[in-house]
């Protein structure tokens, strides 16, 4: 039974045995459960099951799963024994894959084509990445309604403008909760404010969608994932990158049309056909003498700012007396739904009365300010400034460490930048713990733990009282080693690329972080040897994620720095990184060999027997694909010579392997066939 092309989006799903195939989302499952596959054990299966029945070569498979590489037959072996290890083959009578002497192998279990609905067709069945409703909101519903609308009228592009603080995120988030069922499920939220470079905008989007990280261009990627789907993708955090966030926009609708995109932004993109909403600072009462404690609680602004000091723990309700002193902490603060929320956490702690004269007292002060900056900057530097003001030396010192990290971060992240001979761990905890509670750090659990994080208005408030600390580069130097020694202690083998491989996502979510570290180390205040060891523990990383053409540039960057004393080990995974970066971006150039050859001296200089072999199988395959026979032989005869050495009998196979691939290149078939028997 042939299932020809099941790889076309119009043959969605496949069932054979407990598990279910969804070709279109790339995945396997079994009893509503996820069975963890590599990319190319996953191609392995669908060349085997368009072929169910037949036998299917193993030159078919190889070139199903290695397009355009040359690999050895051991690399399909290795993949068809995660395959079926992953089915369960041969367990409990259950036969998946039949080894067909002579011939390759052979799909033998019926496989059901499954029916194709409009819902599991137009879109991905993938779960979305979007992340939890950020609580209940207060006075937006109308919003989120008429947004939704747009979206099911078939408005494929709409940003949520506004200033800083205000709830875009919060609006988007519901909005995307709001029409999932619209959307069959597909919907993705990408946070481009941890991106420190606009060309990376492009690798962030591809990695939250989940993208094919085989592609060397992102783009592509990008396009090849969502071409086919109906999904919502919403970009969140525009205005760091604005040019290069609108060109990714217009590339993923003029590429995917059944893509709508959902922008959170201080500015337009000034895409055609994008429809802006002015997302309005809430709704506060006027000032009017008299007004009553229900009277102020029919606007948003009032009720927002009575929930929040609720969540506290308080057991607050609103008074006739002291509902024209909320109106007016309101009205001051301008209806921003962050500068009330902080408010209200002081007003938790001292009051309502308290809270209006010394907010009152900064806010007059601050009309003397910048005569450029907008009132409602003033109003949240200002509620900052009381805020800060109101924390103890400890909290102070903790917030303006913790604002070097981008994105979320886990406590040991906070306690690496923030201990030192005077502030312990349990202070450092305690200080975390206060800062939660006072709205100025953000907490969520995660299958990861417990995860911190610091709003943007925060982190830059911070940054500049870190600035003015005079510890700036004391704290990203802690920074920058505590990145080293995390993703040092996630090191594997360099050589190892398959998805399944990739790092923890705590590492993949440390990204931003990384890139942070990287540039300190190699910036007039890092030094030398600090840089190299960074690069060469971040190499492994970008390769995983594919990020080809920024691990080419930083261990060029690390190369130009490096010296003579450096670890011979750092020095030998830097140039291997450079040459197999440089594979798939430079192509088949002289420059990957020089890099390999290099990578291979250290790794002789270091008697690392395992790694020479790596470097010379992944050199082998350069050479086949260059036609290269005669080093192609003296390669092979380098392996076996090492392999010799270690005495393991897989790293013969291995060398047995190369000298026969290399043997048939000049047409040898006496000794070829006998080392692949070998092997």
């Amino acid at each position: 039974m042939l299932l020809q092309q099941i790889s076309s989006p119009g043959a969605t799903r496949l069932r054979f045995g407990p598990f279910e195939l969804d070709v279109g989302e790339r995945s396997l499952k079994k009893a509503n459960q996820v069975i963890p596959l590599g990319g190319r054990a996953y191609d392995i299966l669908i060349a085997l099951l368009e072929n169910a029945g037949e036998p299917v070569a193993k030159s078919a498979l190889i070139a199903k799963a290695w397009p355009d590489v040359t690999v050895e037959e051991g690399s399909l072996r290795v993949h068809l024994s995660a395959l079926r290890k992953a089915l369960g083959d041969g367990q409990f009578g259950n036969k998946y894959i039949a080894n067909i002497q002579g011939e390759g192998y052979r799909f033998i279990a019926p496989v059901t084509r499954l029916p194709v609905d409009r819902d599991r067709s137009g879109a991905s069945a993938r779960s979305s990445n979007l992340p939890p409703a950020l609580g209940r909101m207060v006075g937006r519903d109308h919003v989120v309604r008429e947004i939704s609308g747009w979206l099911q009228a078939e408005q494929r592009l709409i940003t949520i403008l506004g200033t800083g603080g205000i709830g875009k995120t919060t609006v988007a988030l519901a909005v995307g909760h709001a029409v999932l069922a619209e959307f069959s499920g597909a919907a993705f939220f990408v946070d481009l404010s941890a991106v420190s470079d606009k060309e990376h905008v492009i690798g962030v989007v591809a990695s939250a969608l989940g993208a094919d990280p085989r592609f060397a261009d992102r783009r592509d990627a990008t396009l090849d994932f969502l071409r086919a789907r109906r999904a919502l993708v919403i970009l969140d955090g525009c205005e760091h990158h604005i040019e290069k966030t609108a060109e990714v926009a217009d590339n993923i609708l003029q590429g995917a049309p059944e893509i709508r995109v959902l922008v959170t932004s201080r500015e337009t993109l000034r895409l055609a056909g994008e429809r802006v909403f002015h997302l309005p600072p809430l709704d506060c009462p006027p000032e009017q003498p008299g007004l009553t404690a229900s009277e102020v609680l029919a606007y948003p602004a009032v009720r927002l700012f009575v929930e929040r000091i609720n969540a506290r723990g308080a057991d607050f309700s609103l008074s006739d007396d002291e509902a024209p002193v909320v109106a007016e902490i309101c009205r001051k603060l301008d209806g921003i739904a962050l500068a009330i929320e902080l408010a209200a956490g002081r007003a938790a702690n001292f009051g309502v009365g308290s809270t209006a004269a010394k907010l009152g007292s900064r806010l007059d002060h601050l009309k003397f300010g910048r005569r450029t900056a907008s009132p409602r900057h003033q109003t949240l530097k200002a509620n900052l400034d009381w805020s800060h003001d109101h924390l103890s030396e400890v909290e102070r010192v903790v917030l303006r460490r913790v604002a070097t990290f981008i994105g979320h971060f886990r406590l040991e992240a906070a306690l690496a930048v923030s201990q030192d001979e005077k502030i312990g761990r349990s202070e450092v905890e305690g200080a975390v713990e206060n800062l939660v509670n006072k709205s100025l750090m953000g907490v969520r659990a995660s299958s990861r733990g417990t995860l911190y994080r610091l709003l943007d208005t925060t982190r830059s408030y911070a940054l500049d009282k870190l600035a003015e600390s005079g510890e700036q580069d004391s704290i990203a130097a802690r920074h920058a080693n505590f990145s080293m020694q995390l993703l040092e202690s996630n090191r594997g083998n360099l050589f190892d690329l398959e998805p399944a491989e990739a790092p923890a996502v705590a590492l993949r979510d440390y990204l931003g972080n990384i890139r942070a570290a990287l540039e300190w180390s190699f910036g007039s205040s890092g030094n030398d040897h600090a840089a190299i060891r960074m690069a060469a523990a971040a190499a492994q990383l970008f390769l995983t994620m594919s990020f080809f053409v920024e691990c080419r540039e930083w261990m060029e960057r690390a190369i130009e720095r490096m010296a003579v004393d450096c670890d011979p080990q750092d020095q030998m995974e830097i140039h291997a990184s450079l040459a197999l970066s440089l594979m798939f971006t430079a192509g088949n150039s002289e420059r990957v060999r020089d890099a390999f050859n290099k990578a291979l001296t250290f790794a002789e200089q270091s008697d690392d027997a395992h790694q020479q072999l790596h470097l010379l199988s992944v050199l082998s395959m350069y050479l086949h694909r260059t036609i290269d026979a005669a080093s192609s032989l003296e390669v092979a005869q380098r392996a076996e010579s090492v392999a010799k050495r270690t005495r393991s009998p897989e790293d013969a196979a291995l060398a047995d392997s190369m000298l026969g691939a290399a043997y048939y290149m000049p047409v040898d078939h006496v000794r070829a066939p006998r080392r692949f028997r070998g092997a």
